[in-house]
């Protein structure tokens, strides 16, 4: 097993001395080191329900990759994913933040509070991963999480990169008990016609469509007409970028119960939450 690994991170060398330029061998070579001390960590966003007149209720927490750079402090994934998933070191930092994920939510469950599930994004290329079911099945005994507390964020552009085999993976996933979500949803290349076959729970109305609401009648419009679909498709609408009174008002008359976004809390660390949300 030890000699795989080497022969492995080899191949991997090499492919990164003929792919990439020195700048780009330095940072993949950075963000390895990164992998390799654990620096990557994760920030927690609640998603919210709420009904008028009633408090707001945490029903889950997306997790969000952070680098906690040990010189820059804490970096936006746009400083590390791209180069992550094009050197292939998102498998390992993938798996990492996965773990991480699971336990900080069984930490939660443990001490008697914990929201309904929690939220992991998966990328192109862990979506397209040969041993993903088999990394998550060791995963589920490893950490005792319940499937149904595991939320896994596909975009709708990696489900269009193979479609057949992208839904019959869901499927499989489905049958494990773990919940799937359409992150993104509207800014890809998707056809309607094959999101009736998507085995999902919830789509994600993208940020930039609430962004200008009410205001925006372009945004009124396709807000209403994604929520209108996935209530037709009988699965939940999560509104993300909600991050004012106007556009909470708009999006609880127009029957929209799962916001996220800055007016309910940018990303915290896992004690925030608990703090706010879980005591």
């Amino acid at each position: 097993m030890h000699q795989q690994l080497l022969e492995q991170n080899r191949e991997l060398h090499e492919q990164i001395q003929e792919r990439f330029s020195s700048e780009e061998r330095d940072r993949i070579e950075e963000i390895e080191r990164g992998v390799t001390e654990q620096q990557f960590v994760l920030l927690y966003q609640p998603q919210v329900r709420v009904n008028r007149g009633e408090a707001p209720v945490l029903e889950g927490v997306e997790a969000l990759a952070r680098w906690d750079h040990p010189e820059r402090g804490l970096l936006p994934p746009l400083d590390f994913i791209d180069l992550a998933e094009r050197s292939g070191l998102i498998f390992e930092l993938g798996e990492q933040l996965l773990y991480q994920a699971c336990r900080q939510f069984m930490q939660w469950l443990e001490q008697g509070r914990a929201p309904e599930h929690i939220s992991v994004n998966l990328s192109a290329k862990q979506f397209s991963d040969s041993k993903l079911e088999q990394k998550l099945d060791k995963l589920l005994r490893e950490t005792q999480i319940p499937p149904n507390c595991l939320c896994l964020e596909v975009t709708e552009s990696i489900m269009m990169e193979d479609i057949e085999q992208g839904v019959e993976l869901l499927k499989r996933l489905r049958n494990r008990g773990l919940r799937i979500s359409i992150d993104d949803f509207g800014t890809g290349y998707s056809s309607l016609s094959y999101l009736k076959y998507f085995p999902i729970d919830m789509l994600k109305i993208d940020r930039s469509f609430v962004r200008e609401l009410p205001e925006d009648q372009a945004g009124v419009a396709i807000v209403r007409a994604i929520h209108q679909l996935a209530k037709g498709l009988g699965v939940d609408t999560v509104v993300e970028g909600c991050e004012t009174e106007a556009q909470l008002e708009f999006l609880n008359k127009e029957g929209m119960r799962l916001i996220q976004g800055f007016y309910y809390g940018a990303p915290e660390a896992a004690d925030e939450v608990a703090q706010r949300w879980l005591s």
